[in-house]
């Protein structure tokens, strides 16, 4: 059992500093794991400290699992992950840890202490119950909203893979995107305002300069300004010389995957969408904590009767980067499957919400050290029986 330091407070450095020599945190270059998780070699323990942030803690065990795969025989020796958390924040560790606990393979888990502050704890599954019927409530407003006739006008001038409503749960407003990254809002009064990212940074500047001395806000009488403006945006989102064109890499991915242009295939069988090309799309909320703020479910899509979710990964650091999706994916199928009763928004399409699977979608992994990162990656996946799929770049 890993001692508890003297002079702890629950922080990365007051780790570092009581295990002097015996403590790694700086960033490992081969294991592509980052100098917030400390690794403890010694004691066979990963560390992360309650001065990191939510995600950061969840995914430091998976960061911590992929540590322990790459010894000579991990499955003999004993993983000890410590975390230190409070305030709300640490009823939503704990609940994500209870979760991707008890989704690792029983091999593994019997081979796994999880300690709070160097102290066993107990790590029940989080109750959902509440937060599904939320979910559900949303979902059942989402389905009575009507798109204004501006909107449905404007659908009329462009095929959905050009331009596309997408109307999301948690929102008041339909977003019209184009390949994935949106252009304008929509509110239900028929007002519609056009805008790129945030105000003051680089892609609200870009989006600025196209539109000229053009107005941000229309309604129905501007419907053919309206058109105009949204075909020059369109010109510059196409690559690779459109100035918007490297924006939101991520939405592009998904936008192609929703309009059936990107298939995604997982044991040799293509998945559907289970949003139809005549509905809006939207990202399902997810949680998995009553402590915890809402996370989106990229696309949701089955075979037969099975969900899929899946979380897509941009183009980007394939090492840590590409790691950490497999957190969300394993949260995400999670949270679908404790629908249970409340099981009604599935059903109504012929799913089953209990049977829900999860995969991470990533672009083709390449470079000198592509078949160890894939390696790696299978690694871990394979432990929580999530799919890895990797798509062209």
């Amino acid at each position: 059992m890993i001692p508890r330091p003297d002079r702890y407070d629950g922080t990365t450095e007051s780790v570092r500093d009581a295990f002097g020599d015996l403590a790694v945190a700086r960033m490992d270059k081969n294991l592509w794991i980052s100098s917030k998780v400390v690794r403890l070699p010694k004691f066979r323990a990963v560390f992360v400290g309650k001065d990191q942030n939510e995600d950061t803690q969840l995914d430091a065990f998976i960061d911590a699992l992929h540590w322990h795969t790459q010894t000579d025989n991990p499955q003999q020796l004993p993983l000890s992950f410590v975390f230190s958390a409070d305030g709300e924040n640490a009823a939503a560790v704990r609940d994500g840890l209870a979760i991707l606990r008890d989704s690792l393979s029983a091999d593994y888990r019997s081979q796994l202490d999880i300690l709070q502050d160097f102290d066993p704890i107990s790590l029940p599954l989080p109750d959902l119950t509440t937060v599904v019927a939320e979910r559900c409530e949303q979902l059942n407003v989402r389905e009575q909203a009507i798109l204004p006739g501006l909107g449905r006008e404007i659908a009329k001038s462009f095929c959905r893979t050009e331009f596309r409503w997408y109307r999301t749960v948690t929102s008041t407003y339909w977003s019209g995107r184009i390949a994935g990254l949106q252009v304008c809002k929509l509110h239900d009064t028929g007002e519609l305002i056009f805008g790129v990212g945030k105000i003051g940074g680089e892609a609200r500047d870009t989006f600025m300069e196209i539109m000229g001395d053009n107005p941000l806000e229309y309604d129905a009488g501007d419907l053919n300004r309206v058109v105009v403006l949204i075909e020059q945006l369109g010109k510059e989102r196409v690559p690779p010389d459109g100035k918007l064109s490297g924006l939101e890499p991520e939405h592009r991915m998904q936008a192609r995957i929703l309009n059936d242009e990107l298939p995604v295939i997982v044991d040799g069988q293509q998945l559907e969408n289970v949003i139809s090309p005549e509905e809006y799309p939207f990202e399902f909320p997810a949680q998995w904590s009553e402590n915890q703020a809402s996370k989106y479910i990229d696309v949701l899509c089955r075979a037969g009767k099975q969900p899929w979710a899946l979380e897509l990964k941009r183009p980007q650091g394939q090492g840590q980067y590409y790691r950490h999706g497999i957190t969300q994916a394993i949260l995400y199928r999670h949270f679908i499957r404790s629908w249970g009763k409340l099981n009604d928004w599935f059903e109504n399409r012929g799913l089953d919400a209990s049977r829900c699977e999860a995969a991470l979608v990533i672009p083709r992994i390449a470079g000198e050290k592509e078949e160890t990162l894939r390696k790696h990656l299978q690694d871990v996946a394979r432990l929580f029986d999530i799919r890895i799929v990797e798509l062209p770049q």
